[in-house]
């Protein structure tokens, strides 16, 4: 399916929400903030405009606190180059490892070896991966003080051994654009399992200075607030994640019976499905020849890295992307 539809049923209650609220009702986004708070068992959760959003003010925050180099993974989506080039930052690569398509922590750690560490470590759950991968990167980052930021934007509703998505991440964020799990359009979120910094990403999200009266703000900046109506659309979803996790795996298990060599991880919810996937461009179904299955390929996921990134590049030339 290219592409999330929001389902009527939510339209229809939006009616009594804006009998019951104005659109300069705050409180509804500080409530909805406080339900994906407990629900994810966070210490900081706030709604932005994007996960783009996100991760630039996470990324500003660390360099503020003196990092200015950061690693990411060669075949990757290009936000977080982007927020580097933005914020000054320097950055670098490393190659991913083929089973998953996220960061190889064997050549996180070779590379490290040679002499080189960076600031921060960014993680990236591409098509909602999230496993022993991602507790490697955690343990090398942790070994050597490097801030881990993971990019859960695919992977919400993904679990590996009783731990969320989003919480492996020193700083992680979420992204709720289409064709996400839960999606009001466009909206992302800022999360943190470590610091509980709610305030201080408040002062950086909302610079408007007049969604709350009763406080001076001191800072200067842009506004990246989260409409309170979005926030209530992805609260309802929330409420309803194992029905639209069980609706989404069943649409993954119809490409999966056409398409057997597809990508898939390891989940400890058994109804848990990616947003995208990817399969190999070397098997291709007659289906897809005959245009009757969308794909998304070489589009925002690609070899960034240049020829040095081996896997990365053949990654680049094998893969096809499936949006749900």
């Amino acid at each position: 399916m290219s592409g999330q539809r929001i389902e009527l049923k939510y339209l229809d209650k939006l009616k009594d929400f804006f009998i019951e609220h104005s659109l300069e009702d705050f409180q509804v986004i500080y409530d909805n903030e406080k339900y994906f708070k407990d629900f994810l068992d966070a210490q900081t959760f706030k709604f932005t405009n994007s996960g783009t959003s996100a991760l630039f003010l996470i990324m500003k925050r660390l360099k503020r606190y003196g990092c200015q180099t950061i690693w990411g993974p060669a075949f990757t989506h290009v936000s977080w180059i982007n927020c580097a080039e933005w914020l000054e930052m320097d950055y670098d690569f490393v190659d991913v490892n083929p089973s998953t398509l996220s960061l190889d922590p064997y050549e996180l750690q070779a590379k490290i070896d040679k002499g080189e560490c960076p600031d921060v470590v960014i993680m990236v759950d591409i098509g909602g991966y999230v496993g022993e991968d991602t507790l490697l990167v955690k343990k090398i980052c942790e070994r050597y003080q490097i801030e881990l930021i993971e990019d859960a934007a695919h992977a919400f509703g993904q679990s590996y051994n009783g731990v969320r998505a989003g919480m492996y991440g020193d700083f992680s964020f979420y992204s709720f654009s289409n064709p996400k799990l839960l999606t009001c359009g466009e909206g992302g979120a800022i999360v943190s399992s470590k610091h509980d910094l709610d305030d201080i990403m408040e002062e950086q999200i909302y610079q408007g200075g007049w969604y709350k009266y009763d406080k001076q703000r001191r800072t200067q900046g842009l506004n990246f607030i989260m409409s309170n109506m979005n926030t209530q659309l992805l609260r309802w979803q929330l409420e309803d994640l194992e029905e639209i996790q069980k609706e989404w795996k069943s649409k993954y298990n119809v490409y999966l019976q056409k398409t057997p060599d597809l990508f898939h991880f390891n989940s400890d919810n058994e109804h848990y499905a990616p947003s995208f996937f990817a399969r190999r461009l070397n098997v291709i179904p007659q289906m897809v020849k005959d245009n009757k299955m969308p794909s998304l390929m070489h589009a925002r996921y690609r070899n960034m890295g240049g020829s040095e990134y081996k896997i990365s590049e053949t990654l680049e030339n094998q893969l096809v992307y499936w949006k749900l």
